[in-house]
């Protein structure tokens, strides 16, 4: 990937618009970024994932006062399905 392409991805990520797929990438480059990227589109598009197999979400709960109150946790790993998130494990202390 150009200097370019990594520059895209960053300022995109910083403002919290992701690049969803390679296409969309090459669309944000310069002609000649476009030529590189496209040149080893194969093989990036073997190495890149642009949404997590896996997620891991984490929740923390109190009532009351933080500093003494009982405190909860509970932790799913959920994987994307369409529409949906499936739970696949999840704990609770």
């Amino acid at each position: 990937m150009t200097p370019e392409a990594v520059e895209v991805i960053v300022s995109r990520r910083s403002i919290g618009r992701l690049v969803t797929s390679l296409d969309a990438l090459a669309g944000s480059l310069s002609p000649n970024a476009r030529a590189i990227l496209l040149a080893s589109y194969a093989d990036l598009a073997r190495e890149i994932t642009f949404t997590a197999p896996q997620l891991l979400v984490t929740g923390d709960g109190w009532v009351g006062p933080a500093s003494d109150a009982p405190h909860a946790r509970i932790q799913l790993l959920v994987v994307p399905l369409p529409e949906r998130l499936a739970v696949i494990r999840r704990r609770m202390w």
